[in-house]
């Protein structure tokens, strides 16, 4: 099983693990492939050049300064989002549902039956393809679905559910 040991002496298991029932284990844990952060950490790129380039060539009143001291704080809060979104989604196969949880503060939870499943899609972009990173939807009966996004090797997580 999956936990995270804590100063104090006790383990935080992740929420997935809580809500288990008795004859159900994790099959697959599903992470954010590392893709996800690579757009805020391009505008983080381009915010730090435009700084440094308005700084280095700072004219006085210069309008443009104010506008790369935004699209840096832009790039930063981008970044940060990212890393902790990364950090607080928990999406999991186990052996008798799909489960997806998101949220720091607020927590927002979906899960469906494997018996309540009527198809799985698997979505891939150019970069997806090249990179091994893609999109699982798994929708169920009423129409509700889950999307897992920047899943690593998601032609093998739809492997792993029909199984």
């Amino acid at each position: 099983m999956y936990k995270l040991k804590k100063k104090g002496g006790y383990d935080k298991m992740p929420y997935i693990n809580k809500t288990l029932t008795d004859d159900e284990k994790v099959e697959q844990f599903l992470k954010y492939h590392w893709f996800f952060i690579v757009y805020p950490i391009f505008l983080s790129v381009i915010g730090v050049c435009l700084l440094f380039s308005h700084l280095v060539y700072f004219v006085e009143g210069d309008s443009a300064l104010y506008l790369s001291y935004f699209f840096f704080a832009y790039s930063l809060w981008k970044f940060i989002g990212r890393i902790i979104e990364r950090w607080t989604t928990e999406q999991a196969l186990t052996n008798k549902r799909v489960f997806r949880k998101v949220g720091l503060i607020r927590r927002d939870t979906d899960e469906l039956v494997y018996s309540k499943i009527e198809t799985v899609a698997v979505k891939q972009s150019i970069l997806g393809r090249i990179f091994n990173f893609g999109e699982v939807e798994f929708t169920g009966t009423g129409g509700m679905y889950i999307r897992f996004v920047f899943v690593e090797n998601p032609t093998e997580v739809k492997r792993k559910y029909n199984h």
